[in-house]
């Protein structure tokens, strides 16, 4: 799959999906290598997702892990749209 098409896997809710240049879908989240740069987020009234939580992990936000990290971080930042949350914490 090209990068495009794993972040819209991601976007549309796919539970995987594997690109080229490490990035992935696993679980539901998206990853660039093994770190998890994105998750949809849901409310606590049934469980409908409401948006997508960015984890920054650029020089703006978290801090820079890799070129290539960085480059998903912006690919993923430019393809949500809406009510959507970015975040500069690091995931749990």
């Amino acid at each position: 799959m090209t990068l495009e098409q794993v972040i819209n896997a991601f976007l549309n809710h796919s539970h995987t999906a594997q690109g080229r240049y490490s990035l992935s879908v696993r679980n539901g989240a998206l990853y660039s290598y093994n770190l998890k740069i994105a998750e949809h987020v849901t409310n606590y009234d049934g469980g409908r997702f409401t948006g997508v939580l960015i984890y920054n992990y650029q020089r703006d936000g978290i801090g820079f892990y890799s070129m290539t990290t960085s480059q998903h971080v912006g690919m993923i930042k430019r393809a949500v749209r809406g009510a959507n949350i970015i975040t500069n914490v690091a995931p749990v």
